[in-house]
């Protein structure tokens, strides 16, 4: 079994702050990407770090969260096989699921309590979620079958950055694969599994919640 050689980041913008720092494989077409491509990622590290900015006001965090997700679903669209498009639709997935956590919506489903605006939000939000982690699901498989497929995995993803394929390869097997996917999907289940009026719905959103984060350590 892959030894776990990163930190598993479930916040919004973990796994983007460790792909900008390893790039795109040389034999991907991530590599060649337009300058574009490059713009969207200055656009989305802005942002991610103006939403840390300590006094940031209510208006003004909707406003860099907006723009933050408007950029990245750019990105996504411009380099749907970029290796590192798994951690992009992920951090999407996390930027809702947090958003329905802070106004206490998800809570509220959870508990049977919600009101009928919150039924709306939390199942649009949750569906959302859903269909992100299984669209990282297929850019993760899709990652790792041509980054296994580089001859040697020791050499670095590009000239100018000496992390190798394989640290790459760890951060999609060992923290997307094996733990962000399933958690967001399995978060976004339950909620599903909560406001679904129909019986075999709910129960197959229940178990699919049940075996995504039942297998997480």
């Amino acid at each position: 079994m892959r030894m776990m050689r990163t930190k598993m980041f479930l916040v919004a913008g973990g796994a983007f702050a460790l792909s900008v720092a390893l790039g795109a494989p040389a034999d991907t077409a991530a590599a060649r990407q337009p300058e574009s491509v490059h713009s969207l990622l200055e656009q989305v590290q802005r942002h991610a770090a103006a939403l840390m900015r300590v006094g940031l006001t209510p208006d003004e965090a909707r406003i860099h969260l907006a723009e933050l997700r408007a950029a990245r679903s750019k990105l996504i669209d411009s380099a749907p096989d970029d290796w590192r498009a798994p951690s992009w639709l992920l951090d999407q997935a996390a930027d809702l699921a947090n958003q329905l956590a802070a106004a206490g919506t998800e809570a509220s489903v959870l508990a049977g309590i919600p009101t009928e605006p919150e039924r709306k939000d939390a199942y649009e939000a949750a569906w959302e979620v859903f269909q992100l982690a299984a669209r990282a699901d297929d850019a993760a498989a899709r990652a790792v079958r041509r980054l296994e497929s580089a001859p040697d995995p020791s050499q670095p993803v590009t000239d100018s950055d000496r992390t190798s394929i394989d640290d790459a390869l760890a951060i999609v097997i060992d923290q997307e694969q094996a733990v962000r996917i399933p958690y967001y999907r399995g978060r976004a289940a339950a909620v599903l599994a909560a406001l679904e009026a129909e019986p075999t719905d709910r129960s197959e959103h229940a178990r699919v919640a049940m075996e995504s984060l039942g297998g997480l350590r």
